[in-house]
């Protein structure tokens, strides 16, 4: 190579390894899958922090692979997602400013949170019981409730029974299909009230 640079009179760099963030191990949360250290290591190492990276070096499945990323994520080792699907190795620096930042988990937990507030804003409007309310909210079911609290309270069932007698109708609002006519759900309405219902499982 020496013979190169006095040719040309040029000076060629070799390549300096690169530097990884400084990161302590031991600053991560406590994970249930025990290759969560592993991954952590072999990210900060290589600075590949993409999931399929990290499903190859540890021979693991995608799913386990993505939740070890998203870990990291949340421990903010590695960045949020960009919109193109990539992450990358966070500095002491961006990770001081991520901690600043709500986590993913807490994010999800305030969407939930103002969902639910919503929710029950619409059904104390629609029902002026509370006690109707609550029960809708708990997803219960009783006798003599409407079908709309029905609806409300348990969704739209995947399919209806229907049979019209000379006084009065019948459906059959069946949930949860599992094969054939099996459901785990059937709830059984006379004019539209609740009067019995049958649920396995």
């Amino acid at each position: 190579m020496s013979w190169w640079k006095t040719l040309f009179g040029i000076s060629i760099q070799e390549d300096a390894p690169k530097q990884s963030p400084a990161f302590d191990i031991s600053d991560l949360t406590e994970n249930k899958d025990h290759l969560y250290p592993d991954a952590a290591r072999f990210v900060i190492s290589t600075g590949r922090c993409s999931v399929s990276a990290v499903q190859r070096h540890l021979k693991i499945g995608y799913e386990r692979a993505t939740r070890l990323v998203e870990s990291l994520e949340d421990d903010h080792v590695v960045s949020r997602i960009n919109s193109d699907g990539s992450r990358y190795l966070l500095s002491e620096q961006q990770r001081q400013a991520a901690r600043l930042l709500p986590s993913r988990v807490e994010i999800e937990r305030q969407r939930k949170s103002e969902e639910l507030a919503l929710r029950t804003d619409y059904l104390s409007e629609k029902y002026a019981d509370q006690s109707i309310v609550q029960a809708i909210l708990d997803q219960k079911i009783w006798e003599g409730m409407t079908a709309a609290h029905l609806f409300d309270s348990a969704g739209e069932p995947e399919t209806i029974d229907q049979k019209y007698m000379k006084n009065k109708s019948r459906e059959i609002w069946k949930y949860h299909h599992e094969g054939g006519n099996r459901f785990l759900l059937r709830v059984t309405l006379e004019n539209g009230i609740v009067v019995g219902w049958d649920a396995k499982g």
